[in-house]
């Protein structure tokens, strides 16, 4: 059995019969059934204590003794009543019998508590609970005062609680809100202890000790067995000692452990005491004391690993220094999972080698046959004698082993070695072939991986895994082998898995095996291989697009077209300039004149004029038409202009003209050329619904184009008119009647253009006097609003508050008033919400 505690010699043995025990720094009080408290000490032997001081206190049994050293005082009760003694001298003080309006007695229990560096005094008297700090002197005062509904037998105060128990069960008191708060019953003994156990509480329900914390929750999920039912509990780190009839008894926190830490016999053991600066506890018999010292936590460990006792080990070493604790218990961690190897519980063994400080080589290397012919053996990670395997039990170790490594990826920790990262890795993939789990070596290789090149693929060979290579060489990015080995398989549709592998894998630094790979599947693919290149990879990795264009110049010119669009259409791609708009551009122009019906020998005006031949050239006309006006800003109008044939398409040289802004020769083409005057309206009022301020004048241009054409044209006077009449409220009538000519003009003929201006401006009139009206009547309102806010009146006094911040206002100081007569600073008013702030003057 652990031992714990240590049993010294006899401390104190005396005639009297001992009904009370506490002790500070070197002095053991002892109180009897007569009254009398007896003072120890201790000096060179600090087992040996000798009678200090005797004090008579009472003529009734001391039932308890608390020891206040901040103070110097000890609070003494015999019989109810609470006497104050000096600490050292044992001199009485006096009694603490009533506070005030306060009655003290009979005080069936006391308690002192520390928190936050002060001090102070938890009574119970009958069914009320009081709070006492001492203000200085000899004088206390209540701080709490809280009434409880039944007795109360055990207590214990913590920072801003109490937790209570009773025989009918405990509570914890709030000392602010007064509120109690049932926890549980007590049981059928009736018998209520409580243990504070530093961070957590203790409470005994019959035989069971359940751990709580400050709120009143259980903190563990296993209770706490006693062999019978405890007189009283303390906590001396690491363990809780209960005392029994027969003795003491040593029990953990932990509930998992069955039997007791340890058992000490003491006949008729009546009480406990905890040094509080040492490792020391004393019990006291009826006649005699005995003092337990605490065996240093790390022999206790010591001791339990000897006894194999691995799990409470582990739990113990939780109390060592917290600059040693963590590395122990991944010793002991490591010590375990060897004993469980050994004995064949190879899942639980490798659990523990992740929570240990073990070399994952030397774990790894203990399954045999595992570790890379590369690897020299390390040495094993505990002197543990291992038995040889058997076929089953060498799979079972080494499906466990996989789970192992598997765990250390997950959670990086091979990551800060390379070297040893890429025995952990090649391991795992020859373990996981061995194991026939193909598709997790696939996994494997296809995400980040250290694998050692030669050995693993050593390893995919002799498994017949080939796409097991591809992955292997494509992490390591040596894509022309990975390339080599697809070429050789069999692929439906052809070369589907080659340009699949260069789409993904290949970036910009790979540019030359890209072209080479490509040269002769462009040709006999060439909507397949040119996937290759319209990928949605973009950044750095991908293919600059002037290198695609030249070598799709050399080998597939065809395909530029297709491959451009792509690269203007990906809205992930930002290319800079115009210079590919213009590319594009070009090469439809060039898909349109290098057509076999494009005849350049004939000027006709309506050859090839608006797009809509049939067959194959109209949709490469609609092609290039669209994209000329969809794309204004991207490619270089000017540019372009000159190299588009000036005699013939003259809707697309329109569209040019426009977007350099010439739209006098834009229309002049849709008028004289196109001889189409919807159009030409067309173009004028989508220009001026873009932008009516800076086209104000583009009917006019249109106008000018009608009556003052080139020479070879005459003027169209009725196309004139029919504008002017139709759009006279999209221009300057004294403007256009400029335009018109001298002769040949009669009023007949101005007619239909005099009443649309004489309506057009009859309208504007109509609509200007509605709109002054309009304003007219909110400045009415607003000047009668403005009124009834200056007529109000508001009594400002000195020092009274705002109505924002509170605070008061100064005397001659501008204030603002709200619409319900509230003062406030103007400062203020302004940080108020829109609605809060409205009417605020």
């Amino acid at each position: 059995m652990l031992r714990s505690l240590v049993g010294s010699e006899m401390c104190i043995r005396d005639r009297f019969k001992i009904s009370a025990l506490n002790c500070y720094a070197d002095r053991l009080l002892v109180g009897d059934t007569d009254g009398v408290l007896h003072q120890y000490s201790t000096h060179a032997d600090p087992h040996t204590y000798t009678l200090s001081r005797e004090c008579s206190v009472s003529s009734k049994r001391v039932a308890q003794i608390e020891c206040v050293p901040e103070l110097k005082k000890l609070l003494v009760v015999c019989a109810g009543v609470i006497h104050l003694l000096a600490l050292d001298s044992l001199q009485i003080m006096g009694q603490l019998t009533r506070l005030g309006d306060t009655t003290l007695a009979p005080a069936s229990l006391i308690r002192v508590a520390r928190h936050s560096g002060r001090v102070s005094v938890c009574v119970i008297v009958e069914k009320m609970v009081l709070v006492l700090e001492c203000g200085g002197g000899d004088t206390f005062s209540v701080v709490h005062q809280l009434s409880i509904p039944e007795r109360i037998c055990s207590m214990v105060q913590l920072p801003y609680s109490l937790c209570l128990g009773s025989k009918r069960g405990y509570s914890m008191a709030n000392l602010h809100s007064r509120q109690f708060d049932m926890l549980f019953e007590t049981g059928s003994s009736k018998t209520p202890l409580i243990a504070d156990a530093d961070e957590e509480l203790v409470l005994l329900r019959d035989c069971v000790g359940i751990c709580v914390n400050s709120e009143g929750k259980p903190t563990r999920k296993t209770a706490i067995q006693w062999a019978s039912m405890p007189r009283q509990m303390i906590f001396d780190t690491p363990h809780l000692l209960g005392l029994m009839e027969s003795g003491v008894e040593v029990r953990s926190l932990d509930g998992r452990d069955s039997a007791p830490v340890q058992s000490i016999a003491l006949r008729h053991a009546c009480a406990l005491a905890r040094h509080p600066e040492r490792s020391l506890v004393f019990a006291a018999a009826e006649h005699e004391v005995y003092g337990l010292v605490g065996v240093p936590v790390t022999e206790q460990v010591g001791q339990l690993l000897q006894l194999n006792h691995f799990d409470r080990a582990i739990r113990l070493s939780a109390y060592l220094d917290p600059k040693v604790a963590s590395q122990e218990q991944r010793r002991i961690y490591g010590l375990y999972a060897c004993d469980l190897f050994a004995k064949g519980d190879f899942k639980a063994a490798f659990r523990h080698f992740g929570l240990s400080d073990a070399n994952p080589i030397s774990v790894v290397a203990m399954v045999p046959d595992l570790l890379p012919p590369y690897v020299p053996q390390p040495p094993p990670p505990c002197n543990v004698l291992m038995p040889a395997l058997v076929k089953s039990l060498h799979m079972q170790a080494m499906e466990c082993a996989v789970g192992f490594l598997e765990g250390l990826r997950a959670e990086q920790l091979a990551g800060n070695s390379a070297e040893v990262a890429s025995v952990l890795d090649t391991v795992l993939l020859k373990a996981l072939l061995t194991l026939g789990r193909e598709q997790q070596a696939l996994e494997l290789l296809g995400g980040k991986n250290h694998c050692h090149l030669e050995e693993s693929a050593r390893l995919l060979d002799k498994h017949g895994l080939e796409q097991g290579l591809v992955s292997l060489y494509t992490s390591n990015q040596m894509h022309a082998r990975a390339i080599q080995i697809l070429q050789a398989q069999p692929q439906q549709p052809p070369h589907s898995k080659v340009v699949g592998y260069l789409r993904k894998h290949c970036t910009a630094a790979d540019t030359q095996l890209v072209f080479e790979v490509m040269t002769d599947i462009i040709k006999l693919e060439p909507e397949t291989g040119l996937k290759v290149f319209t990928s949605a990879r973009a950044g750095p990795d991908r293919i600059p697009t002037g290198q695609v264009l030249d070598w799709l110049k050399q080998h597939a010119p065809e395909l530029r077209v297709q491959y451009l669009e792509s690269v203007i259409r990906n809205e992930d791609i930002k290319e800079s300039g115009a210079e590919y708009h213009n590319e594009l551009a070009l090469l439809y122009l060039a898909s349109v004149t290098g057509h076999k019906d494009y005849d350049k020998t004939k000027d006709l005006p309506t050859r090839l004029a608006v797009a809509k031949e049939a067959g194959s050239i109209g949709r490469r006309r609609k092609k290039l038409i669209l994209f000329l006006e969809h794309q204004p800003r991207c490619y270089q109008p000017d540019v372009l202009l000159d190299m588009f044939p000036a005699n013939q398409l003259y809707q697309e040289r329109a569209i040019l003209l426009r977007a350099i802004g010439n739209h006098r020769e834009a229309l002049n083409i849709y008028v004289h050329r196109l001889n189409d005057d919807k159009l030409a309206e067309r173009y004028c009022l989508c220009l001026y619904n873009l932008d009516s301020v800076k086209h104000a004048d583009i009917y006019l241009e249109l106008l000018r184009v009608y009556l003052q054409p080139p020479e070879d044209i005459s003027p169209d006077l009725k196309a004139g008119l029919a504008l002017m009449t139709a759009h006279i409220s999209q221009m300057d009538p004294i403007e256009a009647l400029a335009l018109l000519p001298d002769k040949q003009l009669t009023v007949a003929k101005l007619e239909p253009f005099l009443s649309s201006a004489l309506r057009s401006s009859v309208e504007k009139r109509r609509n200007i006097q509605v709109q002054r009206h309009l304003m007219y009547a909110e400045v009415l309102g607003l000047d009668g609003r403005l009124t009834r806010l200056q007529e109000q009146s508001v009594m400002v006094a000195p020092g009274m508050p705002c109505a924002v911040c509170t605070q008061p206002m100064v005397s001659g100081q501008a204030v603002a008033v709200g619409p319900n007569k509230s003062v406030m600073h103007p400062a203020c008013h302004t940080t108020q919400p829109p609605a809060a702030a409205e009417d605020v003057h």
